[in-house]
């Protein structure tokens, strides 16, 4: 009997298929030998997937016909590093810290502290287009298939289509703008301005145009989207708080815990989860309203959303240490798995249903299928913040410390 235990009907069938080689295997030593248990260990590698299969073959008599034929897989198919890709262009050096997915196109766009955006389709540079020095996280806008990149340095936003610069934002209040996020039911871009004064500024972007600005909290750094009742949720990370916005306007602030940051909407429930990284807390929000305050540990960063169970995966990341990542479902801890050092964010592959988390401090990637870790894998440099491509499946994580992108299979 075969237990494959792995998830996605092309890989189960490849995977099978390798097995049933071991049983060929096995079954032509107990030809040979048939009074004898026969056990054959092999790892195999399937494409993008490595794995492990032991087959046992145990004799019931002394014919090969009367077998008990047992197959297992010991151990889940880790994905793999296909290629790194170097995104050093017209400047000394490079930092890649964010990455955005374009399924208008099917490019990855990767920002980081040098003065360009690289556009890559598959595993090449297409394109590099000419922005400011640490450009923030880009927002795509399925309505009008742009890319909107924080320009922090030029208090601007850049307007990328393909890869061609189509407009630049420039005007105030736009100050040190950093998060971008899209809102399909307005065709709103909600822009991040981080500011040095106690408040700060969500600039509402429609096309190449500002539409309106919002004050909300202080040092307002990442932003989601509801699609639930259409608000944009701000965390404002100096001062403990989520501004709640609505078109234009500011309908509530909530009061979370310490240093909020990186915002998740789970559709299943409603809720938007927010990692408090000075609390060691994640804050659970309804509306405009808190409905729980989880406790985790370390310092949670970052989280995502796995459809397939529901859950919320949190990153706790320990400087200098190895990290957990909490499971959620609603308003408490499902379980916590160990990761590697100081995990920063998490990113779920719907080709596979695992969870991609980002160690950035031992320069690996963890997998996480439902509640348990199924591998790790060593990417170099400092992962930072993956995008997913449901095109063809594979994640791209900008590498902080190598200058360049990993690319990871599904």
């Amino acid at each position: 009997m075969a237990n494959l235990g792995t998830k996605g009907g092309t890989k189960n069938i490849a995977i099978a298929g390798a097995v049933l080689l071991v049983i060929i295997v096995a079954a032509a030593v107990l030809l040979y030998h048939p009074a004898s248990t026969v056990i054959v260990s092999t790892t195999v590698a399937l494409g993008n997937y490595t794995t492990a299969a032991t087959t046992t073959i145990q004799p019931l008599n002394s014919s090969i016909a009367s077998t008990e034929i047992t197959t297992s897989i010991s151990s889940a198919a880790v994905p793999r590093l296909l290629d790194n890709v170097s995104v050093v262009a017209n400047a000394s050096s490079s930092s890649p810290t964010s990455a955005t997915y374009d399924p208008g196109n099917g490019y990855i766009y990767v920002t980081g502290t040098n003065n360009n955006v690289s556009v890559i389709s598959g595993t090449s540079v297409v394109g590099i287009i000419t922005v400011e020095p640490s450009a923030g996280h880009p927002a795509y806008n399925s309505g009008n298939g742009y890319i909107y990149v924080p320009d922090a340095l030029r208090h601007a936003v850049s307007v990328i289509s393909g890869i061609s610069l189509v407009g630049t934002i420039v005007e105030y209040p736009l100050d040190q703008p950093e998060f971008a996020v899209y809102d399909p039911r307005n065709g709103y871009v909600y822009v991040t301005n981080i500011r040095s004064s106690a408040s700060g500024i969500v600039t509402v972007i429609n096309g190449t145009s500002i539409v309106g600005n919002v004050s909300v909290g202080s040092f307002p750094n990442s932003a989601a989207y509801d699609s639930g009742n259409g608000y944009i949720y701000i965390a404002n990370q100096n001062s403990g708080t989520v501004s709640v916005i609505n078109g234009t306007s500011l309908v509530g602030t909530v009061t979370v815990g310490q240093a909020p940051s990186y915002p998740t909407y789970d559709p299943h429930n409603g809720y938007v989860y927010v990692p408090d990284s000075g609390a060691g807390t994640v804050s659970v929000i309804n509306g405009i309203s808190v409905v729980g305050n989880v406790s985790v540990s370390g310092s949670p960063t970052s989280a995502a959303y796995d459809p397939s169970n529901g859950y919320i995966y949190v990153t706790n990341r320990i400087v200098n240490q190895d990290g957990t990542v909490s499971i959620i479902s609603g308003t408490s801890v499902v379980t916590n798995v160990s990761v590697g050092n100081e995990p920063n964010s998490a990113t779920y592959n719907t080709d596979n249903g695992y969870v991609y988390v980002s160690n950035y401090g031992s320069g690996s990637f963890s997998f996480i299928y439902g509640t348990s870790v199924i591998g790790n894998l060593s990417v170099g440099g400092g992962p930072y913040l993956p995008a997913y491509d449901s095109g063809n499946g594979h994640v791209y994580v900008p590498n902080f410390g190598s200058g360049y992108v990993n690319i990871l299979s599904s």
